[in-house]
Parts: structure tokens; C-alpha cells; sequence
């Protein structure tokens, strides 16, 4: 549900706030220095602290001996002993148990020598001497401190130092010195304090400003951070503990606003977003809902009001839209309405991209065609095995004149408006798809049809108009469409399938202009579901289209798609019954293995690197394009960074592939073309590359992906093995799907890690993209014998001559490297083992759920 989305998206950002109060988040090791300061004081090392896995390492006499630790080291058996009279604290190098007080415990990392210097996990080592160690992000800045009550101890009350006073500590104003430096100044009376005054951090920052009585911290006064932003205002202060109605700030900028007890958010409060909308009102328990609450939608609506627990509803609530009507009312479970999803037949789907835009013909993602696939429908429609079935056709087509004319009959199908779907709506969609002012990239299917690369590659409005009414194909009437085809294709029925054939509501299309497929209300359809509700970004909503020919054999009611880009995200969803269908990333499948959840989804999917040949030059030169490719070390690749039965690339073409003449074309093509892993080779070929363009370096240049966990975790891992491999410096340009899409549309990219899944099972579906000038061809790259090789193939009709022609084709493909193949793409679902009838193809969509229902 999409309140369960923005609750949850939002309570996580507030939750990681309050973590980051004990934890330090991993860091990048290129920063300069990670300033660390104890109760306000800078710490100086000899060395600088470094992050190593996540943890903060740091020299272990500075930390040791600026906690008041005295430091012990034992060469012979590399131990370090940090001990004090109530404290002992031991390591060794190279373990990752220490003791404490003659106790074991695990460490994160164990400690190290380093260039000379011993260093330990900085975490551990404060938190083992009772301080509190927090990560300050706003100001990259690690925070020692001791609780209020014992730092007051261990300044203000100190017995064993002289304070030193400056004032009238009978009736006046006083200020209190420790070892020279500023700790309190304010009211004395009777010698103690009373009345206003101010406390400072050990680094001389205001730490407390306030009331005070008989010495202690009573009455009303605010506390401050180290770099002097308000961390509580408005306090009641009894006997210096934190309590009263006042406010709690979080360094990224969440506000709370009501009852405290002892420094934590307990009682009645209300909490703000860093952009200061109100998120939350009601009660809280030690900085979590807890009772009865509210939350708000950022306009100030209610989303939700009803009983918390742990920070997530739970127990009986209600659920609103953002119009104000009611979009649940019962019982939720940890943040989750709970739905008899078996009456209600509804199901939820995690899906890691959201679609650019829903227009079949301008569509290019997986996302954008598997979302089509769901709200509309072409003349057929595949099953689970991957066989033809009529769809809006009422039985398969009559094919005479030697495979070139296809004649079709339409059944008496609606659009979801209640509408007829007529043959004219397949013509008119084909026409607008081939027309060159709808940039159609996917058009070069249609050119399959008698005429359709006279539209494509006509100059003027006159010329398209005159190759349109030359098109071979025609609405015989209103339930007859008659196809003619340039030549012969033996894929073609499986081709009308495709969603770039789907037919649309022209009047709907014409009246939307280039609105059209994107949002909810503009789109139309005539397939098993209908487009209710797109919350970009978040999720799409899709219920039952009775109107649907077939409405009878359609079980579900709803379905809704979560777009999360996130792995844990995903199965946190999957795992509380939000989402019933989830890709399983490699950091999760011992979660699940062995268990009925798990679906193995084999993909005619290829993953590969493309080179910009015009914007980035160097990349014209085939020798660097090689060398980048043989650089990288893909069977590593596959176990460190994907492990879900994905495949290193032994061509362009994945396994899988039919050849066209009842082979598999990898069989065929055999491994020859594999671009295998060699450091040599491409050193060598990097060399010979640059005294080619004349060169001694390659010029900087950023590789561009998705900004999915594992898309972030690619560009890591290419970066790291050219830079050991070719010692060349990559920036890693991680950004959304739709912008990536976009990028490469408009050729404006260095580099991009790029996937191409089959329209068809057929070889030309990856092969024909790079012909010289193609759609797809997004490197600008072009190779005439190439172009006659796979020319050659369109118009071949024996299928072991066109088989061979499309296996020397890839080899020059892999013998050029205008992309550099990465992996053949395979993945891993869990699906809720009571939902069935769900089937993923291992081409063309995502996932098919005409046919499934929950039981």
C-alpha cells in the first residue's frame, strides 16, 4: 500500500538518525582526516585514523592515554594492554577477540600494525571505557563523550584537581577552571551554584545554558553540541537529569517536540521532518511510538492514526488517502495492514526500477514493457512455456503467400473504457511507432512489415504520409487485420506478443499529445488489469479490468508494485507480507535456500560495458576497448558481486538462444569469441592503444549505471580491477533508471554498464542493434562487413546459412569490442508459495500474471 511505503521510507530515515547516536557508518578511505573529539576536544594523532570495513581504526597510545588509560605493550606476543585501577582492556594483533576485565569480546576488525604504527577499532576501545561514541555526519566528525551526569563528575565535581575560581562564589558571579581551561561560569550563592549559568565542553564550547540550584543543574536551560547546534531546548532540568516538555534535535535535522524523561523522548510529543513538516504526534517510549499516534503525510493530511508499537503501527488502525477517505480500517502488524490476501485476491511486488513512461511505442525498459503487459494486450500473449496463445486474436494467424501475408481475426475484445478494440487500432499504433517523429528506437521491429523502413527513413511530412498508405498493413475491417511482411520470419507470431505491438485507443493518444503513458489516468489498455494509481517513485496500483475478454479466467483483484531499489528494503517487505514476489540479491539467499519460497528465473539477458566512440574518443580505438574488457575479471565478478546463477559472458549472445535452425547458438558459435580474463594481454593491448592515438594516459571518465545496490557494487568492482589491472582512475556515475535510459537514447555518456533482454528467441534480437546507425546502436560504432553479415541474415531464408551468417557476425562483434560483455544475466525470486499461476519469462517481460491467483 502506498502509505505502508511512505511510512516505512520515513521511519527508516528517522530511525538511522537515532543509530547513528551509537554507530559510526562506514566512510570512503580517500578522506583526508576523521577529526575525533573527546567531550568536545580534539584528540591529536601522531598518525592519521583511517576506516577499514566500516570501523574507525585509530593509534592505540593517543586513545588509550586520552582516556586516562595507562598503556602497555608486549612486543613478543603483539599485545596491547590498556588498563586503569576499575578497567583492563587487552588485544593482540591480528585477532579479533579481546578481553575485557578477563572477559572475551568479538570485535568488528581486529587490530593492526600499519606502516610502523599499531592502530585499534576507535568504536570499541570508547564504548569499552563507558563512553558514548557517535558519528556526527554533519560534520564528519567522531564524538567521544561521557554521559552529563559523568562528566559533571569529571570536571565540575573533580576532587582530585584543584579548581580554580574566579569570583564572588558567596554572592556573585563565578567562574570555575580546570587544568587552565573554562568548564562554568555563572551564579554563585552560599558558595554553590545558583541561579543562571553556563557549562562548556572540555574544548571550550558551551555545553549547558540554564538554571541552576544548590549546585546542580535545576529549572529550565538548553544543551548543545560540540559545534554549538542546539541538542535539547526548552529542558526542565531536575538533580541534572533531562526531563519536561521540550525539544530534541538530531544532527541530520529531525526535530522532536514534547515529553521528556531522562534525555529520551517518553510521554506525549510530536516529531518533525528535517524539512520541519510534522511526521509523527502521540506517544513515544524512549524515542519510539508507542500507544496510541498519528501520522501525516507531508501536505499535513492524516495518513494514519491508530496503536504503535516499536515504532511501526500495530493493533487496530486506520489508513487514508490523501484525499481524506479511507484506505484501510482493522488491524496492522508491524507497519502492515493485515489483508486476507486469499478473499481479497491481491498480491504486492518489489520491482528495482521504475518505468520511464508506459507508451508502447516509445518504451525501451524492461519495467516500461512489463507494466504494458499487465494493462494491455497484442493480437497474443506467451505462456508459461514460452508458447503463442491468442490474445486480442481470435485464433492464431492464416499465413499464405509463403510466409509473407498474415491474416488475423480480432475478437469481439473492449478497452477498459468499455470500448471496442478495433484492427484500426492495431494499424494506427504500428503507423505511429514507424512514424519518425515519435522517435520510436524500437520501430526497427516494425520494419519487418512490407514498407515500414520507407516510413522510418522518410525526410518529410509528404514522404511519411505517402509511405504510410503504402504500408503493408490493413484494417480489412473492423475485426480483420491483414499483415504483409518484407520476407519471411519464422519468430514473427511470437513478435506480435511483444508489447512494441500492442494496439492503442488513437482518439485517447491524439487527445493526451506527449503526455500520454505518463501517469495512471494517461493510459489506456485492454489486458487483464487496469492502471489506477502511479506514485512515481514509490509504487503503481493496478486492479482487475473486468472489461477484459478473458475477465472470467483473471483471479486477482490487485496488484501493487513496490518500486524499491534496495535489496534488505525488498525482503523487509517480502518478509512482513507486504510484497509477495521479490528478487533475492546473493547477500540473502542463505535466508532462503532450501525453502519452497526460492524461483529460479533463467533470462535470454546480456550484460555488457558500451563505449561512447564520439563524446569519449579514445573509445574509438579497438585496442583500449579491448584492454578495458579483458581487465576484468568476470568469474570474480560473478561470485563476489551477483552469486545468483548469473553466468560470465562467453559472447554477446547469452545461453539460451535458439540460432533459428533448432540450435543453441552458443553450441554453435562455441567459445571463440569469449572475451577471457587476461592482465596481460591487456596491458599490452592498453599500450598499444594509447601510442595509437598518441597518448600516454587515458583522459578521466565516468562509467554510468543504475543506482541499485547491485548496479553501486558493479561500478565498485570495475573500478577496483582497472585501477589494480590498467592503473586507470574511473568515476563511478551511479544514477536513476530512467535517467540512465536517457542517457544512452541521446548517446550522451563516456562509458555505461548496459543489459539487453530478447524481444524474441532469436540471435537477431541482440545482433541487429549495432548495425551502423541502428536505434540501439548508442556507441556510434560501425564496421561495414558487420552491416552486409547481418543484412545478409534479414534476408536469408535457410536457417543453417542465416545461423552461420549471425555466428561471424558476433565475431567481429567480439573482435572489435565496441561493448565489452560482462555476464549472461540469471536471477533468483522468492515468491509466497500460496500465490500460483505466476510465471517468469525469460524474455520479453519481468513476470506474467494474467493466470495468477493466491490459495
Amino acid at each position: 500500500m502506498e502509505g505502508v511505503v511512505f511510512v516505512r521510507k520515513k521511519l527508516i530515515a528517522f530511525l538511522l538518525s537515532l543509530a547513528l547516536l551509537t554507530s559510526i557508518p562506514s566512510l570512503s578511505q580517500a578522506d583526508d582526516s576523521i577529526p575525533v573529539l573527546l567531550n568536545g576536544e580534539a584528540i591529536h594523532f601522531e598518525v592519521q585514523p583511517f576506516i577499514e570495513e566500516g570501523t574507525t581504526m585509530v593509534p592505540f597510545r593517543s586513545i588509550f592515554e586520552k582516556l586516562g588509560l595507562a598503556v602497555s605493550w608486549d612486543g613478543e606476543a603483539q599485545t596491547i594492554t590498556g588498563y586503569s585501577s576499575d578497567l583492563e582492556i587487552r588485544l593482540q594483533i591480528g585477532s579479533a577477540t579481546a578481553i575485557v576485565d578477563g572477559k572475551p569480546q568479538e570485535l568488528t576488525i581486529a587490530p593492526e600494525i600499519k606502516d610502523g604504527s599499531t592502530f585499534v577499532p576507535l568504536r570499541f576501545i570508547g564504548e569499552s571505557s563507558g563512553k558514548k561514541v557517535i558519528w556526527d555526519a554533519r560534520n564528519h566528525t567522531v564524538l567521544i563523550r561521557d554521559g552529563l551526569s559523568n562528566y559533571l563528575e569529571n570536571t565540575l565535581y573533580i576532587t582530585s584537581k584543584n579548581l580554580t575560581y574566579v569570583g564572588d562564589q558567596k554572592d556573585g558571579h563565578v567562574s570555575i577552571y580546570s587544568d587552565g581551561k573554562l568548564v562554568f561560569e555563572g551564579e554563585f550563592k552560599d558558595y554553590k551554584i545558583n541561579g543562571t549559568g553556563t557549562l562548556y565542553w572540555q574544548g571550550g564550547q558551551k555545553y549547558y545554558e540554564g538554571q541552576w540550584f544548590n549546585g546542580l543543574m535545576n529549572g529550565i536551560g538548553k544543551l548543545y553540541n560540540e559545534d554549538g547546534t542546539l541538542w535539547y531546548d526548552q529542558i526542565k532540568m531536575s538533580d541534572n537529569i533531562i526531563g519536561g516538555n521540550g525539544s530534541f534535535y538530531l544532527s541530520n535535522g529531525w526535530v522532536y517536540k514534547g515529553e521528556l524523561v531522562n534525555g529520551t523522548a517518553t510521554g506525549i510529543g510530536k516529531y518533525y521532518d528535517p524539512s520541519g513538516a510534522l511526521f509523527f504526534e502521540g506517544e513515544s517510549k524512549n524515542f519510539k511510538f508507542e500507544g496510541q499516534g498519528k501520522i501525516y503525510f507531508t501536505d499535513g493530511k492524516v495518513l494514519f492514526v491508530g496503536e504503535f508499537h516499536n515504532s511501526m503501527a500495530n493493533g487496530e488502525g486506520i489508513q487514508y488517502n490523501e484525499d481524506g477517505s479511507i484506505k484501510f480500517k482493522g488491524l496492522f502488524k508491524d507497519g502492515n495492514p493485515v489483508i486476507d490476501k486469499v478473499a481479497t485476491q491481491e498480491i504486492g511486488i518489489n520491482f528495482s526500477a521504475e518505468p520511464p513512461v508506459l507508451d508502447s511505442s516509445i518504451a525501451t525498459a524492461n519495467a516500461a514493457f512489463t507494466m504494458i503487459n499487465a494493462f494491455n494486450e497484442g493480437l497474443y500473449r506467451l505462456d508459461k512455456d514460452g508458447k503463442v496463445q491468442p490474445g486480442l486474436a481470435k485464433e492464431m494467424p492464416k499465413i499464405t503467400n509463403n510466409g509473407l501475408t498474415y491474416t488475423i481475426a480480432l475478437r469481439d475484445a473492449k478497452w477498459s473504457d468499455g470500448t471496442s478494440v478495433k484492427a484500426a487500432d492495431f494499424v494506427n499504433a504500428w503507423k505511429r511507432t514507424l512514424d519518425p517523429a515519435t522517435k520510436a528506437q524500437y520501430s526497427f521491429l516494425l520494419e519487418r512489415i512490407k514498407g515500414g523502413e520507407d516510413v522510418t527513413k522518410a525526410k518529410t511530412p509528404n514522404a511519411v504520409k505517402k509511405a504510410k498508405d503504402s504500408l503493408g498493413l490493413k484494417a480489412i475491417d473492423d475485426n480483420t487485420l491483414e499483415i504483409n511482411l518484407e520476407r519471411p520470419v519464422a519468430y514473427f507470431p511470437s513478435l506480435l506478443a511483444f508489447p512494441v505491438f500492442f494496439p492503442q485507443k488513437m482518439d485517447f493518444v491524439a487527445a493526451l499529445g506527449n503526455q500520454y503513458g505518463t501517469d495512471a489516468d494517461k493510459v489506456i489498455g485492454a489486458g487483464p488489469f487496469k492502471l489506477v494509481k502511479w506514485n512515481h517513485g514509490q509504487t503503481l496500483e493496478f486492479v482487475k479490468n473486468d472489461n477484459y475478454w478473458d475477465a472470467m479466467n483473471v483471479k486477482l483483484n490487485k496488484i501493487t508494485v513496490y518500486i524499491v531499489k534496495d535489496g534488505s528494503t525488498g525482503l523487509n517487505l517480502y518478509a512482513s507480507n507486504v510484497a509477495d514476489v521479490s528478487e533475492l540479491g546473493a547477500d540473502f539467499l542463505n535466508l532462503y535456500q532450501g525453502k519452497p519460497d526460492i524461483v529460479f528465473k533463467p533470462e535470454l539477458t546480456t550484460s555488457y560495458l558500451m563505449f561512447q566512440e564520439k563524446k569519449f574518443p579514445a573509445f574509438a580505438n579497438a585496442k583500449v576497448r579491448q584492454a578495458l574488457t579483458l581487465a576484468i575479471d568476470r568469474y570474480a565478478f560473478i561470485k563476489k558481486v551477483l552469486n545468483n546463477g548469473s553466468a560470465p559472458s562467453t559472447g554477446f549472445v547469452p545461453n539460451g538462444t535458439l540460432d533459428g535452425n533448432n540450435q543453441s547458438f552458443r553450441a554453435v558459435a562455441g567459445d571463440l569469441t569469449e572475451p577471457k580474463f587476461d592482465t596481460v594481454k591487456a596491458k599490452q593491448l592498453f599500450a598499444e592503444g594509447l601510442q595509437e592515438l598518441g597518448m600516454t594516459s587515458l583522459p578521466s571518465f565516468k562509467l554510468t549505471s543504475d543506482d541499485t545496490v547491485t548496479a553501486k557494487k558493479t561500478l565498485e568492482f570495475i573500478q577496483a580491477q582497472w585501477k589494480t589491472n590498467l592503473g586507470i582512475d574511473m568515476t563511478p556515475d551511479p544514477i536513476l533508471h530512467m535517467n540512465r535510459v536517457e542517457k544512452q537514447s541521446k548517446h550522451d555518456f563516456d562509458a555505461v554498464v548496459a543489459l539487453w533482454g530478447a524481444d524474441y528467441n532469436d540471435p537477431m534480437t541482440f545482433l541487429d542493434m549495432w548495425g551502423t546507425g541502428g536505434e540501439f546502436n548508442e556507441v556510434d560504432w560501425s564496421n561495414a562487413q558487420y552491416d552486409e553479415l547481418v543484412s545478409s541474415a534479414r534476408n536469408e531464408t535457410d536457417p543453417e546459412t542465416r545461423s552461420k551468417l549471425l555466428v561471424d557476425a558476433e565475431k567481429i562483434l567480439m573482435q572489435e569490442m565496441p561493448v565489452g560483455p560482462l555476464y549472461f544475466r540469471n536471477r533468483i525470486f522468492v515468491r509466497k508459495p500460496n500465490v500460483e499461476g505466476i510465471f517468469f519469462p525469460s524474455f520479453g517481460v519481468e513476470w506474467e500474471l494474467k493466470w495468477a491467483s493466491v490459495k
